[in-house]
Order: C-alpha cells, then sequence, then structure tokens
C-alpha cells in the first residue's frame, strides 16, 4: 500500500504512524495477535527522505510587481487574504530587534528572514 499510494514521503510517514498506533491498539486490547506494521521501515519502502527544497524569498521588487494587479488574478478575497498572510509571515520572520514600536517601522534584512526566535 505504502509504495503505490504515490503520496509524498511526509504524508507517507504520517499514514505508517497511524497504522502502527491501530495496530498497536488492537494489540492492546487482544483483537489481534501482534502488530503487523513494527516491522515496516520507511526507507526500505520507499527510501531515504528527500532534502527539504530551498524556501524561496521574494525581494520588494518582485512583490511591487505581483501585488498590484493580484485581485484581478486571484480575486479581492484572496488578494486580501495573500496580502495579510504576507504581512503577517514578514513581521514575525523579523528580528525583534529590528521593530521599533515608537517609530511604527518593521525593518527585515535579508540574513534575518526566516528566523522567527527572537534574539535577545
Amino acid at each position: 500500500m505504502l509504495e503505490t499510494a504515490a503520496l509524498t514521503w511526509q504524508i507517507t510517514k504520517k499514514i505508517l504512524a497511524t497504522t502502527k498506533q491501530v495496530f498497536g491498539g488492537g494489540v492492546g486490547k487482544r483483537l489481534i495477535g501482534y502488530n503487523p506494521a513494527v516491522g515496516i521501515d520507511l526507507k526500505a519502502v520507499i527510501g531515504p527522505k528527500p532534502q527539504a527544497r530551498k524556501r524561496v524569498m521574494l525581494s520588494e521588487k518582485e512583490l511591487s510587481v505581483i501585488l498590484p494587479d493580484i485581485d484581478d488574478k486571484i480575486g479581492r478575497e484572496n488578494g486580501l487574504m495573500l496580502r495579510i498572510l504576507l504581512a503577517t509571515c514578514s513581521y514575525m520572520r523579523a528580528h525583534w530587534r529590528t521593530r521599533d514600536g515608537a517609530q511604527g517601522t518593521d525593518r527585515s534584512e535579508a540574513r534575518n528572514v526566516g528566523d522567527s526566535r527572537p534574539q535577545y
């Protein structure tokens, strides 16, 4: 089943974990004698976990090209949702020390994007 499902590695891992838990519950309630999913190794079945893809970070110039006409392309509601999402993600990923509440500014340098932990 795991080999032929053509799902991503992460989804397949979740399915295997859930299957192990379901059969484990059956063993615990003595409905079955053993858990047949225990011996299944995901790497042996579908291969090693693929490397994570490099994240795409859009520059201000690229965003200024995309955002003005976004409502025409994906609709007003989706355009607003995308703007809120971009603003929220940008704010959450910037370093705490680059935020100036008194001035109402929020700067995010390229080297700071992607690290959402506060830096003290």
